[in-house]
């Protein structure tokens, strides 16, 4: 057993990820509805019973492995409201929503890039990055009005050389800053039946 990692921190997510998985395919074999991002977890399910049930095997079984559970950021009674990943989970309304900070530091990011079009391909994906780490509200949108932006960090000649933005990573942000807070809900349980042409 390690005391360290042996090739420093920038292994350890993917480490933890692989460890974590065969207990994540073991509570879904159990059809445990669970979900695990790094060493954030949450369990979704239709009744507080399940929930409650599903909860405590979740708690005993990391123990089992070995880990050791943050008591103090573990929330293990069952919620229907929860904040998981800077969003908003609402079982009640049935809607998830990002957070409020979160929002806010996505529209000041882009008000500043909009502001000071001369932009280094670090800042440029750092502002995309944060677009595209809200898909579970804004779906593919969060892809697809980004995608320009995409292309001009792949294609930058540097990293941190400031260069000008082009019309469309500009008219990219304009939607954003225009429709972030429209676009800022999603509901948990409609599902669109597919589009088939025959």
């Amino acid at each position: 057993m390690f005391t360290v990692l042996p090739f420093g921190l920038s292994s350890a997510p993917y480490i933890f990820t692989k460890l974590f998985r065969s207990l994540v395919k073991h509570w879904r074999s159990k059809g445990i509805h669970s979900v695990v991002y790094l060493d954030e977890g949450l369990d979704v399910e239709r009744s507080e019973a399940l929930s409650s049930t599903n909860s405590n095997i979740i708690k005993s079984d990391p123990a089992s492995a070995g880990f050791l559970a943050n008591m103090d950021k573990c929330l293990w009674d069952p919620v229907q409201v929860i904040m998981w990943l800077g969003i908003v989970w609402d079982g009640v309304q049935g809607v998830v929503s990002i957070t409020e900070p979160r929002l806010k530091k996505c529209l000041v990011h882009i008000d500043k890039v909009l502001s000071d079009p001369n932009v280094s391909a670090r800042d440029l994906a750092s502002l995309v990055g944060k677009i595209t780490s809200m898909s579970a509200v804004l779906g593919n949108l969060s892809s697809i009005m980004t995608k320009h932006c995409q292309m001009s960090v792949a294609a930058a000649q540097g990293w941190d050389t400031p260069s000008p933005l082009d019309r469309y990573c500009i008219v990219e942000f304009e939607f954003w800053k225009d429709s972030l807070r429209r676009f800022n809900s999603r509901d948990l349980f409609s599902c669109n039946p597919p589009f088939i042409s025959v």
